[in-house]
């Protein structure tokens, strides 16, 4: 520490001396630039990825980043640097980042990459480098360079899941990221917004489907699950929408937009195949070479014009996208264009056309003269057969065929191999299909339960009486008189008495042929007819009048059921399979000749399935269920069916109610005599009541489950 005394004698010299120490406390305060970047470096990775190194003088800075998917474009901010890089638009290849532009704003400068598809990205500090990786597989752990020591990196993981609504209506589907340089991919399939994030691990409270209709916004569901690959969040919206998906660190944002129809008509106006830098071009009567050699500066292509490529254009252009302009440009002075890589071939169309049909016949002869070569290929999992047929087979134009002219494919079913002879280009074609469709199918096992419930209950009530007389002071005279009845137990007992001295009874025989011809002939025959009621009996006789007898009947039962039937059935993927189980009853059918065949009907319980596994690890099931059972009638015999047939889509492991049969049948009745049976009291031994209420209702529920692997491996 340093001590040092300023001494002053005048106003003026004091001013200056305050001037002086407000400046030197301004700079000790402000914050200095920590680091300048002084060079940029760009290297191409294996598997389309892109290593950027960036020189600084000073330390490496901090980098704040964020991400948007349309376009694509990973913006990332190093704080406290300047830039002494002269050249603003770096051109970084042909793969998937484009470009990398550098922009100085007051405090930072911000490298924006311009890519294909947005992709993940990693950062990392070596010595006074900052190394940032595009792509291509990276997995360098993402360094921080304001902290104390660099960030370990962790597993790749979804923390959270959040659903908001926005100011103007819009629905925002908030994602944590455990890193901000996961990979994810965003796309719109049949109308859903499917965000596949690879390699992420989500807890399990976190797999659900949230319902979020109650937020007036475009989106209704946001469901969540896993894959083999990570995880997928798919979003539900409807109505008209646009969606808009951006990253800022580890938060990725998915917001879907509602639009009116008259947004929605402006959007498919405004939409048209152009995506290029907008430039403007006024020109009057200039060469077609110049302005062709403009656009190439302006994208930093390289152009390779035919000497043929003349003429002269007037052409004014205001913000129109470079493509565009180029095509109009060679469409009006009958020109073409082949890009490959970043190098722009032009010329006349009709001297393209010209080259490019001498090249296929140049290729063509090549292919005639090239030798042949033979192959054992051998089919692990597909079948040879259906191999050879896709090989072969011929579409619609020449040469359509993976096999050539001279090339053949023949079959060893034993060994299922393929024996191919052909040239060495078309040999490895025929290799690739193979490696693409030889491969394991997922298996599905599908297991069905059909659930019949019944309820019965029943409430009877009735009554049979009847009677017989007789005047037992007229059997000597060989006359009696009946009142219509039937032979009863008491009856019985009656004629047990007289059996002892037959000849006081001399009508004996008369009265049993009397009663063999009433035998069922009652009064009222009122009672319940199932044997299954309890029944009690009355009678009262007299040996010189006759006899009446009463029997009340009364049934009250309560049955439950319940049948279920589960059939399982495990098959391949798209492959069809059915499992049935039951009889087959003959029935008796005319023939065209009038003579009788016997013909046999199925009656069984059958479950036919076709599933399809989804890449999202859904299934398909084109479904029929049947359960199919014998009529109790077997003197005319008939069939019952209850039948399925439909096509669902259903999560792995989750139980679907296919449909439902509900049938109920309520009686209620009462059976009396006229006038008689409306009798307070006594009007009772003239009627009987049934009560019956039979349910039964029929649920068929399917659950789908993917066999795993290891589930195979045991």
């Amino acid at each position: 520490m340093s001590f040092f005394t300023l001494k002053t004698t005048s106003a003026a010299p004091r001013h200056w001396l305050a001037a002086l120490l407000i400046l030197a406390g301004a700079a000790l305060l402000s914050p200095a630039r920590a680091a300048t970047l002084t060079d940029l470096q760009a290297n191409t990775l294996p598997g389309d990825g892109v290593e950027v190194r960036l020189d600084f003088k000073g330390n490496a800075p901090q980098v704040k980043g964020y991400s948007i998917e349309r376009p694509a474009r990973i913006a990332l901010d190093l704080l406290d640097t300047n830039s002494a890089v002269d050249v603003r638009r770096h051109n970084l290849g042909t793969g998937n980042a484009r470009s990398v532009t550098v922009v100085e704003a007051k405090d930072r400068t911000r490298l924006i990459f311009n890519l294909e598809q947005l992709t993940g990205y990693d950062t990392r500090v070596e010595g006074q480098q900052l190394v940032i990786t595009l792509g291509g597989g990276q997995s360098t752990p993402r360094m921080d360079p304001a902290s104390p020591s660099p960030m370990v990196a962790s597993e790749a993981a979804i923390s959270d899941i959040d659903f908001r609504r926005g100011g103007d209506g819009e629905g925002r589907v908030m994602i944590n990221l455990s890193k901000a340089s996961m990979p994810v991919d965003v796309s719109e399939e049949g109308g859903k917004i499917i965000a596949r994030f690879v390699g992420a691990e989500i807890a399990d409270d976190l797999v659900r489907r949230l319902d979020v209709t109650d937020f007036a916004t475009p989106v209704k569901y946001v469901d969540t699950r896993r894959t083999d690959g990570g995880t997928v969040v798919t979003i539900e919206p409807e109505g008209t929408w646009e969606y808009l998906a951006y990253q800022a660190d580890n938060l990725f944002s998915i917001n879907i937009k509602p639009l009116t129809p008259a947004e929605k008509e402006r959007q498919r106006r405004e939409a048209f195949k152009y995506d290029g830098e907008k430039l403007s071009l006024n020109f009057q009567d200039i060469e077609v070479r110049s302005v062709l050699q403009l656009i190439a500066d302006f994208t930093d292509l390289n152009l390779v014009a035919s000497d043929t490529v003349t003429g002269r254009i007037t052409l004014r252009l205001q913000s129109v996208p470079w493509d565009q302009a180029l095509e109009l440009i060679l469409k009006t002075k009958g020109l073409d264009k082949r890009q490959v890589g970043n190098v722009l071939l032009v010329a006349p169309a009709d001297e393209i056309a010209a080259r490019e049909k001498q090249e296929l016949e140049a290729q063509k002869q090549l292919a005639s003269l090239a030798p042949l070569r033979t192959e054992y290929i051998s089919i692990n999992y597909a079948r040879a057969e259906q191999l050879q047929t896709l090989i072969t087979a011929q579409g619609g134009s020449e040469g359509s065929s993976l096999i050539s002219e001279r090339g053949s494919v023949t079959v060893d079913q034993r060994t299922n191999t393929l024996i191919v002879q052909d040239t060495s280009a078309r040999l490895e074609d025929i290799r690739d299909l193979i490696r693409r469709l030889d491969v394991p199918v997922q298996q599905v096992l599908i297991e069905a339960r059909v659930v019949i419930a019944s309820t019965n209950v029943a409430d009877e009530f009735g009554v049979r009486w009847g009677g017989l007389g007789w005047q037992s002071s007229l059997w000597d005279e060989g006359k009696s008189w009946g009142v219509s009845g039937r032979h009863t137990s008491l009856r019985n007992l009656h004629y047990a008495n007289l059996e002892a001295d037959r000849s006081k009874n001399p009508i004996e025989t008369e009265m049993e042929e009397f009663d063999e011809e009433q035998n069922n002939d009652l009064i009222v025959d009122m009672g319940v007819e199932s044997t299954d009621a309890t029944r009690f009996s009355i009678g009262f006789t007299s040996l010189d009048s006759g006899l009446i007898e009463l029997e009340l009947s009364a049934l009250e039962s309560e049955g439950h059921g319940e049948l279920v039937a589960t059939p399982k059935v495990l098959t391949a993927d798209q492959q069809p399979a059915v499992i049935a189980s039951g009889q087959q009853v003959p029935f008796n059918v005319a023939t065209a000749s009038g003579a009788t065949a016997v013909e046999f009907i199925e009656a069984e319980l059958r479950l036919e399935v076709t599933p399809q596994v989804t890449p999202e690890g859904d299934v398909i099931m084109q479904l029929k269920v049947n359960n199919d059972s014998l009529g109790t009638n077997l003197d005319n015999p008939a069939i019952n069916t209850n039948r399925v047939e439909t096509t669902v889509l259903v999560n792995d492991g989750e139980t679907v109610v296919l449909g439902g049969i509900f049938q109920q049948e309520t009686v209620n009745s009462v059976i009396k005599t006229p006038f008689l049976g409306d009798i307070p009291w006594l009007g009772a031994l003239f009627r009987k009541k049934v009560n019956r209420d039979n349910k039964q209702e029929l649920l068929i529920f399917i659950t789908p489950r993917l066999v795993k692997d290891a589930m195979v491996n045991r």
